[in-house]
């Protein structure tokens, strides 16, 4: 399967200029707690409701633009990667929403955990990837084969 079956298309994204407080509105506004940050389309960055309270409890200022806390380096796929990619990328550094991009790094949508686990067809490798990011030692596969966790144990 490739992401682009997978991925949402209808994101939020904000500017780089973008206030923090405007940030955590869009995110209220719409139930998120990720948004992309772009630059003319192009993916420069991603801003997450955990970013906006360290940048809060650090500075206190509402009117702190996003560029200054969003992670830059952030890791993306092409439409036509395939999902055994997404896999080794969220399990490697334990992230639950990527990025897509098209040739020119311009966002063309997002794939995250909670798109992999509702898909029935893919609840195993979802509850595999869970695993992976929380890399919690106590939800290894036990003696039975079964895994310590579920998708269900956790929130998307």
């Amino acid at each position: 399967m490739q992401i682009k079956e997978l991925m949402s298309t209808d994101i939020i994204k904000i500017p780089g200029t973008t206030s923090l407080l405007d940030a955590a509105k869009l995110m209220k506004k719409h139930n998120i707690g990720f948004i992309p940050v772009t630059d003319q389309d192009v993916a420069v960055g991603v801003i997450t409701d955990r970013d906006i309270v360290l940048a809060l409890a650090k500075d206190q200022k509402t009117d702190i633009k996003v560029s200054s806390f969003m992670t830059k380096n952030v890791k993306t796929l092409k439409p036509e990667d395939k999902i055994e990619v997404l896999h080794e990328l969220m399990g490697r550094y334990q992230i639950k929403r990527v990025l897509v991009t098209d040739a020119n790094q311009k966002l063309a949508g997002v794939v995250s955990l909670a798109d992999i686990a509702r898909r029935k067809h893919l609840e195993e490798t979802a509850q595999e990837i869970l695993i992976e990011i929380t890399d919690d030692p106590s939800k290894k596969i036990e003696s039975n084969g079964q895994r310590g966790v579920k998708v269900d144990d956790f929130p998307l």
